[in-house]
Parts: C-alpha cells; sequence; structure tokens
C-alpha cells in the first residue's frame, strides 16, 4: 500500500493547527504569569484569574499582607479552593489570614485540613512550617521540621535548621524533638553557622558515631574551637576522627593541604611557590618543594601545622630536607614554637645554600599550659643590600615522637 502526497497534507495540517493552538495557550499562560511581576494591578482579579487558583491565591496573599483588606482577600483564598479543592497554598493563606483576624479556632481547622492533604505531599512543608510558626502550632512544627532536617536540601533545609535553632535553643531540647537521627545535620548547620558551644554538645551527643563523619566538616569543627582558644579540646576532636597517630600530620605530604584546623597551612606569599614533587631513585617518595625567585626579601612563615601534643613533654621533630643555590645570609630553617601558649622557639640552624637529602632533628619541650606547637618553615628577613631569596629547598618524611628528655628536677618523659 503506498500512499501520496495529497494523502498526508490533511494529516500536515492538523498537526500545524495543534501546534498554532499550543503555542497560543502557552503565550496565554505566560501573559498570565508575567502579570504577578508586573506593577500594573489587576483590576479585579476575581473575573481575570477566575478560573487561576494560583493567581488567585497570590492576588489573595496581596490583599491580606499588602493592603489590609482581609475580607476581599478570604473571597479570593476561597475562589482558589472552589476551583482547586486541593490547592494547599490557599488552605494556608486561609489559616494564616483567619490566625491574624483573631479567629483561631478556625484557624486551626484550616491548618489541620492542610496538613491532611498533604499527608503524603512533601512539596509544600516549608510553607506549611512557616504558617504553623505564626501560629504556635508545636506539633506540626516539630514533625516537619524534623522531616526536612533530614529530607530537604539547600537553602530550605538551611532554613529549617535555623528555625529549629531558634525555636530550641538548648540543645538538649533541640536533639530530643528533632531525633537522633538528625544529630549530624544539626552538628554541621551549628559549625557552618559558628555556634559553638552548641556544636560541642551535638558532638558529644553523637557518641561512637562522632568517629564516622566527614573529615572536613570536622576539621571545621576544630578550626572552630581553635578560635575560640579550646585548644585542648580541638585537640581531643581531632584525635577521635584522625586518631592519636601520628603526631604530625601527613609528614609525607601524601594529601592536599587542609589549610585548616591540625593540617597544613600552606599560604600564598609573593617571590615563592610551592608544589608536592615526586622523588626518584633513592629520593624519599614525595616531598614538599619550595621555590624562590629571587625577586623579594622574603619574611617567609607560609608553610606551618598546628600540632596537639601533651603539656609537660618533650619531643623530637625530624625530616629530611636539601637545597640548591638559596641566597642571602638568611636561609630557611625549621622552627616550632607555642600555640597560644609562651614558650621560647626552638630552631635547627639555616639549611646550607646548596646541599643533597640530609636528616635532620630538633627537640623541645612542651610546657605544662600548652595544648598545641606550631611546627614552621622559617626565613628571615635580610637586613643586607643583597637581600633578595632565591633558590629552592625540598622537605620530606617529617616527624614527631615523644623523647626521653629530662624536663623537670624529678621528671622524666617515656618515650
Amino acid at each position: 500500500m503506498t500512499f501520496r502526497v495529497a494523502d498526508i497534507r490533511p494529516l500536515r495540517l492538523a498537526c500545524v493547527l495543534v501546534l498554532i493552538a499550543l503555542a497560543a495557550w502557552h503565550l496565554r499562560l505566560s501573559l498570565l504569569l508575567q502579570s504577578e511581576y508586573s506593577d500594573r494591578k489587576v483590576a479585579d482579579p476575581e473575573v481575570a484569574y477566575q478560573r487561576n487558583p494560583r493567581m488567585l491565591t497570590w492576588h489573595g496573599k496581596q490583599l491580606h499582607l499588602v493592603e489590609a483588606d482581609t475580607a476581599g482577600a478570604e473571597r479570593l483564598y476561597r475562589q482558589a479552593l472552589a476551583v482547586n479543592p486541593v490547592f494547599i497554598p490557599a488552605w494556608l493563606g486561609l489559616a494564616e489570614l483567619k490566625n491574624d483576624t483573631g479567629d483561631r479556632a478556625a484557624a486551626d481547622r484550616l491548618l489541620d485540613r492542610a496538613d491532611q492533604l498533604t499527608a503524603e505531599v512533601n512539596r509544600y512543608r516549608w510553607d506549611k512550617v512557616l504558617v504553623a510558626h505564626q501560629m504556635g502550632r508545636r506539633d506540626i512544627l516539630e514533625r516537619d521540621l524534623a522531616w526536612l532536617a533530614a529530607e530537604a536540601t539547600g537553602k530550605t533545609r538551611d532554613d529549617a535548621l535555623r528555625l529549629a535553632f531558634s525555636l530550641w535553643p538548648e540543645p538538649a531540647e533541640l536533639m530530643r524533638v528533632m531525633g537522633a537521627d538528625n544529630l549530624a545535620s544539626l552538628f554541621h548547620y551549628a559549625v557552618r553557622s559558628r555556634r559553638v558551644d552548641e556544636a560541642a554538645i551535638l558532638w558529644a551527643g553523637l557518641g561512637e558515631t562522632a568517629a564516622a563523619q566527614d573529615r572536613k566538616q570536622v576539621a571545621d569543627f576544630v578550626e572552630l574551637l581553635l578560635r575560640q582558644d579550646r585548644v585542648e579540646q580541638a585537640g581531643a576532636v581531632w584525635r577521635q576522627v584522625f586518631g592519636p597517630e601520628p603526631l604530625l600530620h601527613d609528614g609525607s605530604f601524601a594529601d592536599k593541604p587542609l589549610n585548616t584546623a591540625f593540617g597544613w597551612r600552606l599560604g600564598k606569599v609573593q617571590g615563592s611557590s610551592w608544589r608536592v614533587a615526586k622523588g626518584e631513585g633513592d629520593e624519599p617518595a614525595r616531598a614538599l618543594r619550595l621555590q624562590f625567585n629571587h625577586l623579594e626579601n622574603i619574611d617567609f612563615r607560609h608553610v606551618s601545622q598546628i600540632v596537639p601534643l601533651t603539656g609537660g613533654r618533650a619531643y623530637r621533630l625530624t625530616g629530611q630536607w636539601k637545597s640548591l643555590s638559596l641566597t642571602t645570609d638568611q636561609r630557611p630553617y625549621l622552627e616550632v614554637l607555642g600555640y597560644k601558649c609562651t614558650t621560647e622557639p626552638a630552631r635547627t640552624e639555616m639549611i646550607e645554600p646548596s646541599q643533597p637529602w640530609r636528616t635532620f632533628s630538633l627537640d623541645f619541650t612542651v610546657p605544662a599550659d600548652c595544648h598545641a606547637m606550631t611546627v614552621q618553615v622559617r626565613r628571615k628577613a635580610s637586613l643586607q643590600i643583597d637581600n633578595q631569596l632565591g633558590g629552592e629547598l625540598w622537605l620530606a618524611d617529617l616527624g614527631l615522637a615523644p623523647t626521653t628528655i629530662a624536663i623537670g628536677p624529678l621528671e622524666e618523659v617515656d618515650q
């Protein structure tokens, strides 16, 4: 059986007409939607949008909240529900309106109706929470905020968590209401919003699951504790997740620098650059390579790590280093000094201008009132005319260990 062109022309014409009708419908819908954001007021929205519950509800909210025309707003809400009896924004708008006009019994009934209609629908949970918050309906707030904290994403989830923290400022009550399944979400939000006291209590509430938390977020918590001078607590949290050993984190430079907490902090400074280089043959597998471009008299302290240690003990810093063509009378060395505590810095000798791979060690003691020390690469600015630092420095296999150096007349630290 064959088809002629004349046979398919009516079908093509019908398809064209359908497409034109769809385009016209989309154009009309676009104009209606655009009017929502237009400065031009609609004289009679009950007529203009008589079959559009979304626009009727939007104009009802404008009458209610902007023009204080509660009677007109209620007519629009009810007209929207006459068109679509399950249009939740209209139910919520009516509940909010009745609450504002003092008819609390009607407001509760309307909100309960919206709650029933959304029993299996999650789309309007946040809108429902906002109305429930205005009405003080803790039953809906507790249930839906817990769901939003666990299931929502992005801004909605953060808004839900923010509201939960404001409603239940006591961490114990917050944990009870939001449930054990939301502890991690509450903890992460507390860290992001710099609520250090709440974050510390929530961390303790995580218990055995704390060590399984995302390491980046735990490092953010540790940094928050450090900024609040809670150094000992920061060390305990760090060891709980990252482990007690090794004392110096990532001494082989195998990972990307954390630039926070008790990880390596590698800052940028004009006149130098860094990268992790792979060794060959008998060289260390990886090394931090610092390059100085002979253009700046650098006061360098831009490679450092805060290390949580026990006060009243002695330690030894060890590692390997090499150099090539370092200039000026002031060359790099390693330094250990107290973090937020007073102690005399311990320093290695300056590295030679050029030397092959060699091992080094540096002994130091931690004062009894110290809970952390800073290990850093240091180079002081030169006072000579020829003071611009050039050349290269490599560091590898850094480590820290306790030693048996005596600290007091009757005290010795076990290795």
